[in-house]
């Protein structure tokens, strides 16, 4: 039996993340860590969309794979339809970007008043597995760039 190669190749990943305007000022302020540690995979913790495609070819000089990491808070509310749309949208635009992996950011509440990927009780819990996972099965269908899920809740 032969083994199946991973989806993507493993090395050493840095995130970039902003708290503003866009990843490209963070990203260029990041650059001289970039360089000395010169890592195989940037993750660009952004919300996929034309603006990025200045970032991503930044990431690409660097020799770098570009991976793209949504805050995916967003896709909480409203309808599973509504969030379905929007994920395969950001999908869309990843794979327009070329990045290689498209991970979602499934963490609790980012700020005071805002509703995340946690709950307390059972049956909210039940409710946002159901919600991620219907999510999760439509890009998959959609297909694109590997999808991945990451949290630090």
């Amino acid at each position: 039996m032969d083994a199946v190669s991973p989806p993507v190749a493993p090395g050493l990943a840095v995130t970039v993340h902003h708290q503003g305007p866009g990843i490209l000022p963070a990203l260029r302020a990041a650059l001289p860590h970039l360089r000395a540690i010169r890592p195989d995979i940037v993750i660009l913790h952004t919300t996929p969309d034309p603006t990025d495609a200045e970032a991503c070819a930044v990431v690409r000089e660097l020799g770098a794979r570009v991976w793209l990491q949504a805050p995916a808070n967003p896709l909480v509310q409203g309808t599973v339809a509504q969030a379905t749309r929007t994920a395969v949208r950001w999908q869309e635009e990843a794979a327009r970007l070329g990045a290689e992996v498209l991970s979602l950011n499934l963490e609790g509440p980012s700020a005071p008043g805002l509703q995340g990927w946690t709950a307390r009780d059972r049956e909210p819990r039940a409710a946002l597995g159901a919600r991620a996972s219907a999510i999760l099965a439509a890009m998959a269908a959609h297909g694109g760039p590997v999808l991945a899920v990451s949290s630090h809740d």
